[in-house]
């Protein structure tokens, strides 16, 4: 029997290039996110906001609609024969393509409600902190920290990959190495 992927062990030099990987780009994208929340709270707020609500409210729709529309074809079937035949397919189209999109809508839905934890819940607190101006090392420590807890919950979530100490030494290594490298690239590029 063949082992799964998600129970690969990993030697400690892959363990090392998965961290480092992990948190340059979680720190990457957190960085810029976060910087520009801190540059445009409000309207980067609102709008995830608005995003999620919008987002919820279609895949409740759809939902419902589903229930409905299973309902309908019960009593179609047991009540009425010609009620299936009676009714108009235009608005089936519809329906039919908000059900295929049905679970992207609430992917999105998600993804918005973690960027506004990720990204606005700590530039809100880098604005109470520094309201007038705002620092990059306040921008860069919110970022390492919550790239360091991604990477840790990432480390706890598949404990199994790392069978050996020098695995679990070498991933976390290579998450302050990844972290730091990207520090120093993002002060080059930025001064």
């Amino acid at each position: 029997m063949e082992p799964s992927k998600s129970s690969q062990k990993l030697s400690p030099l892959t363990s090392l290039l998965t961290g480092i990987i992990m948190s340059m780009s979680l720190t990457l994208f957190l960085y810029f996110g976060i910087r520009l929340s801190c540059t445009y709270l409000i309207q980067v707020a609102v709008s995830l906001i608005a995003l999620i609500i919008i987002s919820s409210l279609i895949f409740w729709i759809n939902l419902k609609h589903d229930y409905m529309s299973d309902l309908m074809n019960t009593i179609s079937s047991t009540v009425a024969f010609d009620y299936r035949f009676s009714r108009s397919d235009s608005p089936a189209a519809i329906t039919d393509l908000l059900k295929r999109i049905n679970p992207f809508i609430g992917a999105l839905g998600t993804f918005s409600g973690l960027l506004l934890l990720l990204w606005t819940l700590p530039a809100l607190f880098i604005t109470l902190i520094s309201p007038h101006e705002i620092s990059d090392k306040y921008v860069f420590l919110s970022a390492f920290l919550i790239s360091s807890g991604l990477c840790t919950s990432y480390f706890f979530s598949n404990r199994d990959q790392f069978p050996i100490g020098a695995s679990i030494f070498s991933f976390y290594a290579g998450i302050f190495t990844g972290s730091s490298g990207m520090y120093i690239i993002l002060i080059l590029s930025f001064s």
